[in-house]
C-alpha cells in the first residue's frame, strides 16, 4: 500500500523523500511500534530523565549521544514494577558505562531490592550488581523532586499492585505521564489536590487501553477506556491528550480508528475540541 503511493517526483531528492513521508496518513507514515513502556524527557538544560524501563529502553540507550568518557547523569523514574516496565533494564547500555551515574526514583521503600531481584537466577544469568555505572536510589516521600528547573511531582493511581503517575513542570509548561491507570470517580472531583496535580497541564499521556465496553467488563484490571480519558482531559482543560498503553491485539489501523472516534466523542458529546494523538515510538513532543 505504501509503495503504490510513491511517484518518481517523490524520490528526486532527500527533501522530496521527507516531504512524501511527512504527508502520509498517520496509519501508513508512522508505525506505532510494539516496545513496552519507556519515555525520555529532556529539560531546557539538557537533563536526561527516563520514565520506566520497558523494552524500549534498549534502543533508547543505543541512540543517546553523549561523551562516553565524561559520562552522563540519568534520572530514572519508575511508575511501578510490572515486567513490561522493567524488561529493558538488563539490556540498557547506560548501565555498562562506569562513567555514568544513574539515580532511580520510586515511592516504594524496597526500590533497590525489587530492581535487584528481577536480575537473579533463574530469571537472568547476571546480577544487577555487576553494572559498572554508579547506581543510586531515591525514595519519594510525598514531596516534589527538583532537577535543576524541572519540578517532578507524583500521585498514586489505581492499578493492581500500585502505580504512580508523574507530573513534570518547567518554566510554566507541564506534562503528565499516567500509564497503567484505571480512572476512578474520585479523580474527577474538583478537589484542591486534583486541581493542583492535573490543572495547568499542556500534554497528558494516559492509559487508554480499552473501549468503553472492554472497560466495563474488565473492572479493577487497572486500565482505562479512551472515552474516560477524553472526559478526564476535558474536565481539567488539558488541550492535548496522547492515547497510551495500547491494547496489544489492536493493529495500527484500529488504534488510528480509536483516535478518530475519541476526537468525534469529545466534539459530539461535550461540544469541545481537544487534540488527540496516538502515542508512537520515536515521536517527539515539544512543550
Amino acid at each position: 500500500m505504501l509503495v503504490n503511493r510513491i511517484q518518481p517526483k517523490d524520490l528526486s531528492s532527500p527533501e522530496s523523500k521527507e516531504r512524501f513521508l511527512a504527508n502520509l496518513p498517520p496509519d501508513l507514515g508512522n508505525l506505532i511500534g510494539g516496545n513496552t513502556t519507556c519515555l525520555e524527557v529532556r529539560s531546557e538544560k539538557g537533563d536526561l530523565i527516563i520514565i520506566d524501563g520497558g523494552t524500549g529502553l534498549r534502543m533508547l540507550s543505543k541512540k543517546l549521544h553523549y561523551d562516553k568518557k565524561q559520562g552522563i547523569h540519568v534520572h530514572f523514574f519508575i511508575t511501578h514494577f510490572h515486567w513490561d516496565h522493567l524488561q529493558g533494564i538488563p539490556f540498557c547500555d547506560l548501565f555498562f558505562n562506569p562513567n555514568n551515574r544513574v539515580t532511580f526514583y520510586s515511592n516504594n521503600p524496597n526500590l533497590q531490592e525489587i530492581l535487584a531481584n528481577q536480575m537473579v537466577e533463574p530469571y537472568f544469568p547476571i546480577r544487577m550488581s555487576v553494572f559498572p555505572a554508579k547506581l543510586e536510589y531515591v525514595i519519594l516521600k510525598n514531596e516534589p523532586v527538583k532537577i535543576n528547573d524541572v519540578v517532578i511531582s507524583y500521585r498514586e493511581v489505581s492499578h493492581p499492585g500500585g502505580c504512580i503517575s508523574y507530573r513534570f513542570e518547567e518554566y510554566g509548561k507541564a506534562f503528565i505521564f499516567s500509564t497503567d491507570t484505571e480512572l476512578q470517580t474520585s479523580d474527577f472531583i474538583p478537589t484542591k489536590g486534583n486541581h493542583s496535580f492535573y490543572g495547568g497541564v499542556n500534554v497528558l499521556v494516559m492509559d487508554t487501553q480499552y473501549t468503553l465496553n472492554e472497560f466495563i467488563s474488565k473492572e479493577n484490571w487497572g486500565h482505562t477506556s479512551f472515552s474516560k480519558a477524553v472526559e478526564f482531559a476535558l474536565e481539567y482543560n488539558i488541550p492535548h491528550l496522547y492515547l497510551f498503553h495500547h491494547e496489544p491485539n489492536y493493529s495500527d489501523e484500529q488504534l488510528e480508528s480509536l483516535r478518530q472516534i475519541a476526537t468525534w466523542y469529545s466534539e459530539k458529546f461535550h461540544n469541545k475540541s481537544i487534540k488527540i494523538s496516538v502515542s508512537r515510538e520515536g515521536e517527539r513532543i515539544y512543550l
